[in-house]
């Protein structure tokens, strides 16, 4: 008897396995970032077909056979990219987040903390009414704060304060002045270049 692991999850992509599954790459908040099996997703009568859709937040249920992880339940919360389809720069930033983290992140190495930085910036975003600037501010700081979480980043005294509480999306939090602004980008371009992972 196979355990079944409950958990939320970001799915940042998927493919096609076979005549009508899919294979779903899914940053989950108890599992981190796993690969999974949706079987038959893709018929016309799959119930889950709906709830397994690109850059939606959703709630799982997997199971790990002996040839990786089966998706056997879900449930979508949020459909990030019909939320956000509307505003072409939300859109852009959250996409750009997720595609990010599905470069970054380690498989299967469960980080809690990581996940509670992408989901509560993922609320933010869909809540709050942004100027283009502050929009700007909220990618900078989330991508520092991912990177790092990751590990890939050390930060300044200056940019600490932008990265911890790493929850914390008050617009006031998203003040980064252009000296500091222009610190954190050259910060993280050095960061992604060093990882090897993002080209």
């Amino acid at each position: 008897m196979y355990h079944i692991h409950h958990t939320e999850g970001f799915l940042l992509g998927s493919r096609p396995a076979g005549r009508a599954s899919r294979h779903l790459v899914i940053f989950t908040r108890d599992l981190g970032l796993v690969v999974g099996r949706a079987q038959a997703v893709r018929e016309l009568s799959s119930k889950l077909r709906f709830h397994l859709q690109d850059f939606s937040y959703s709630r799982l249920s997997l199971v790990r056979g002996k040839s990786g992880w089966r998706v056997t339940g879900a449930e979508v919360l949020v459909n990030l990219y019909n939320e956000l389809r509307n505003d072409e720069g939300k859109l852009a930033v959250c996409l750009r987040v997720l595609n990010l983290l599905k470069k970054l992140c380690p498989p299967e190495e469960k980080d809690a903390v990581l996940f509670d930085i992408v989901s509560s910036a993922a609320l933010f975003l869909r809540s709050e009414n942004l100027a283009a600037a502050d929009l700007a501010a909220l990618e900078i700081i989330l991508v520092l704060r991912i990177l790092h979480r990751l590990g890939y980043l050390g930060v300044t005294l200056e940019l600490l304060r932008f990265v911890e509480p790493s929850t914390d999306w008050r617009l006031d939090a998203l003040s980064l002045a252009p000296p500091l602004r222009r610190d954190a980008v050259s910060r993280i371009n050095r960061a992604l270049e060093a990882s090897q992972l993002v080209g």
